[in-house]
């Protein structure tokens, strides 16, 4: 039998996956030459372990193939003599020194040759062969060259041409390996700005949905612990039931009836509690106006020898609306106010009717309480803002002078304690807001620190008060307010700001309260 002859060659057009580009077959046999792109090639060439395992997950792996491949077709033909011996032969792809390439697979008609070896019968005259060639991007930048081997089982002869007939091999079919011929290809690696940017718009969008799905399980594991307390809290509750239950068999009604008893006996004890305040008008008036019973206690701590909260009488006209007065023997005294909402009407003191209290001061007026609006004698109205400071002053003068017949003493001593505890310099007097001249209060509520030569012979007693003096003395109608300004917590003010009307004309002036 003759020997079967064989002439096989291969050479490969570059035919790239996805991100691969062909430059075409350069001569006969020649793979060619190809781009390889993907993410951290190029720029990372060290190529870190984490981000080269990410091409290996989905979706990651859409972004490159893991190869490059190059693709051909070639024809083998055969003479009748060697298609009758029904011979085979062996392909072997080999580098230079006839040893298996790293790196490289090769794939014939869609089959591995392992270790580069493919072995295949001629059945037919011609024979079309698809090989393909596929490169790890670990080459990196490489030119490969290596020889093409052929073997048969029967000694002949064949002849081999690319299907694009660019190159063409004829070769005698031994029983060990003939050089056929002699193959090459090229491997560029390229720097892919738009994968890496897919890279990480893919990265972000995978942490969002872990993200998500992290706060989906946290939100579920909350749910099932709060289902799991639920059943704890329910199953102690039951537990709870089934004890009372117990308790309920044995104890029997006695148990009940001595329970019924004591809920009966709490309820009765709280009714007779809120009887006793509602009786009580002192423990009502406390209970709406707190600030009341501070100022109350102030009052006692002052004459602890005179005033007694014992002594206070509380009249309760309705919702926070309360007269108070101290009494002595039955006899009221010049500490007396009537209190509704924030509004407080009150006489000083040192006006005459009272006897022997005619010369006493109305110690609600020297306390005066926080955000209250005092309506005095029917003829002042002051107004005190959160620190209890008078803010502003307001005075008929001319029904002041006409109705009013204060007994008025020397409380200089009293004034300049008040003057210290209002942060008072210490050239200051305890000024009057409405002059005594005019039947001004004498209590602290119409008292503030001014500097003693501004308040006796300066602008404020030559100017403002002698105005309105020479008005009233002149029969004229007079009124004034009187606006101060305090600096941070200070009780001292350092402006007055005057408005005053003489028979309907308006005259306004701000003073400051210095030498």
């Amino acid at each position: 039998m003759r020997l079967l002859r064989t002439i096989f060659a291969v050479c490969v057009g570059i035919l790239t996956l996805t991100s691969c580009s062909s430059y075409g077959i350069k001569r006969p046999f020649d793979f060619g030459e190809g781009d390889f792109e993907e993410p951290f090639v190029g720029l990372l060439k060290s190529k870190p372990e984490v981000l080269v395992k990410s091409l290996d997950y989905f979706p990651f792996s859409l972004l490159s193939p893991d190869t490059l491949t190059f693709e051909n077709e070639y024809e083998v033909v055969v003479n009748k003599e060697c298609l009758r011996s029904r011979s085979s032969v062996t392909l072997q792809f080999r580098d230079t020194l006839y040893n298996p390439v790293d790196g490289v697979d090769f794939y014939v008609n869609g089959k591995l040759a392992n270790n580069g070896d493919i072995s295949f019968p001629l059945d037919s005259l011609a024979k079309t062969l698809s090989v393909k060639m596929m490169l790890s991007p670990s080459l990196g930048d490489t030119t490969l060259v290596g020889n093409i081997y052929v073997l048969g089982d029967e000694l002949d002869e064949v002849d081999v041409q690319n299907t694009n007939g660019y190159g063409y091999a004829s070769v005698t079919l031994q029983y060990s390996p003939v050089k056929l011929s002699s193959w090459y290809c090229h491997q560029e690696l390229g720097w892919p700005i738009i994968l890496w940017l897919l890279w990480l718009l893919t990265a972000l969008v995978c942490l969002a949905i872990f993200i998500f799905v992290a706060y989906l399980a946290i939100r579920l594991v909350l749910m099932i612990i709060a289902l799991i307390f639920g059943a704890i809290r329910s199953a102690f509750e039951s537990v709870g039931d089934a004890i009372d239950d117990l308790k309920d068999k044995f104890a029997g009604r006695e148990w009940r009836k001595n329970t019924t008893k004591r809920a009966e006996q709490r309820e009765e004890k709280k009714e007779e509690e809120k009887k006793d305040d509602e009786e009580d008008p002192l423990k009502m008036l406390y209970r709406d106006y707190p600030e009341v019973k501070t100022m109350v206690k102030s009052i006692c701590n002052k004459s602890p020898s005179y005033f007694e909260e014992r002594n206070i009488q509380v009249v309760r006209f309705g919702y926070r609306n309360y007269n108070v007065c101290w009494t002595f023997g039955g006899v009221n005294s010049k500490t007396c106010m009537h209190i509704h909402g924030n509004v407080i009407e009150a006489n000083a003191g040192s006006l005459p009717g009272n006897g022997a209290y005619d010369g006493q001061l109305n110690e609600f007026l020297n306390f005066p309480l926080s955000n209250m609006t005092y309506k005095v004698d029917g003829c002042f109205i002051y107004t005190t803002d959160y620190m209890a400071r008078t803010i502003s002053a307001t005075a008929d003068i001319s029904k002041a002078v006409r109705t009013l017949h204060r007994r008025q003493k020397d409380r200089s001593s009293e004034y300049k304690n008040w003057v210290r505890d209002m942060n008072g310099k210490l050239d200051d007097d305890g000024g009057h807001l409405i002059a005594t001249r005019f039947n001004g209060p004498a209590e602290r509520i119409n008292i503030v620190p001014m500097t003693s030569s501004f308040q006796r012979n300066g602008v404020w007693a030559n100017e403002f008060e002698r105005n309105m003096a020479n008005a009233v003395n002149s029969v004229k109608s007079v009124s004034t307010k009187i606006e101060l300004s305090y600096s941070a917590s200070s009780r001292r003010p350092w402006k007055l700001s005057t408005t005053t009307y003489i028979d309907g004309r308006l005259m306004h002036k701000s003073y400051q309260n210095k030498a």
